[in-house]
C-alpha cells in the first residue's frame, strides 16, 4: 500500500458501478459567464474517499504556457472504499491534481496539460493513438489509458490505468485512476467512465468565489 501511495503521489460496500457513455467531443465548451471558482478536495466523490491530501506546488513557467494564471492549488489521493475498511484500498485508487485562478482557453489547457503529464510520467505510458475528448458546454475534458512501464512490467502488458485532465475559466483538474495492483483481474476504467468520475469530481470540487457577470 505504500508503495502505491507514493507512486501516484510522484504525480502529483458494493462494486464501483458508472454508466458508460461516448463522450462529448463534438460539442466546445461554452462562453464564459464570468463566474469564477476555487477548489476544495472533497472528503468524498461518489464512493471515491479522501485518503491522504499533499501539496501542489505549480510550475508556473508550464501554467504561463498553458494559458493559466495559477491563484492556488490543491491535491490528494483517494481510494474506492469505505475508510473504515482498513485492509483493502478498493479497487481503483484516485490521484487528483489542480489549481485554480484564470485560465485563458481551457481547451488548448487541456490539452496542452495532458501531454506535459504525459511527458512527466516515468512509470507509465500513454496508450492509443491520442486522447479522447468528453469536452462539454461546462468544461474541456480529455481523457487516455496508460500501462505500466517498470523494467521489470511486461513489454505487452495491457492497460492498468485511466488519466484524465479537464479546464474551465478558473479551474484546472488531473484524475489519475489506477488499478489496484493487489485485484489484477480488475479492468482499467474506459475513458468514458474515467471522464464521467471526473466530471462527478470536479462538481464536488469546486467552490464558487463570484457570482459572475
Amino acid at each position: 500500500m505504500v508503495a502505491i501511495v507514493a507512486a501516484l503521489a510522484i504525480l502529483g460496500g458494493g462494486a464501483l458501478v458508472v454508466l458508460d457513455d461516448d463522450g462529448g467531443g463534438e460539442v466546445g465548451i461554452g462562453p464564459d459567464d464570468g463566474v469564477r471558482h476555487r477548489l476544495e478536495l472533497p472528503q468524498l466523490s461518489g464512493r471515491f474517499n479522501l485518503m491522504q491530501t499533499h501539496s501542489e506546488e505549480v510550475n508556473q513557467d508550464a501554467a504561463r504556457a498553458m494559458g493559466l494564471r495559477t491563484e492556488g492549488g490543491a491535491a490528494g489521493l483517494y481510494r474506492d472504499t469505505a475508510l473504515e475498511d482498513e485492509g483493502d484500498a478498493g479497487d481503483y485508487l484516485l490521484s487528483f491534481r489542480g489549481r485554480w485562478g484564470e485560465v485563458q482557453d481551457p481547451e488548448r489547457a487541456a490539452a496542452l496539460w495532458l501531454g506535459l503529464i504525459a511527458e512527466d510520467l516515468e512509470e507509465a505510458d500513454l496508450v492509443g493513438a491520442g486522447p479522447s475528448s468528453f469536452t462539454d458546454e461546462d468544461v474541456a475534458v480529455e481523457c487516455q489509458l496508460a500501462r505500466d512501464v517498470e523494467p521489470n512490467a511486461d513489454a505487452a502488458s495491457a492497460p492498468d490505468r485511466t488519466l484524465c485532465v479537464w479546464a474551465d475559466y478558473s479551474t484546472m483538474g488531473s484524475t489519475y485512476f489506477l488499478v489496484n495492483p493487489d485485484h489484477p483481474d480488475v479492468e482499467p476504467l474506459s475513458p468514458a467512465v474515467a471522464a464521467a468520475l471526473t466530471k462527478r469530481f470536479r462538481e464536488d470540487a469546486l467552490r464558487e468565489i463570484n457570482g459572475g457577470a
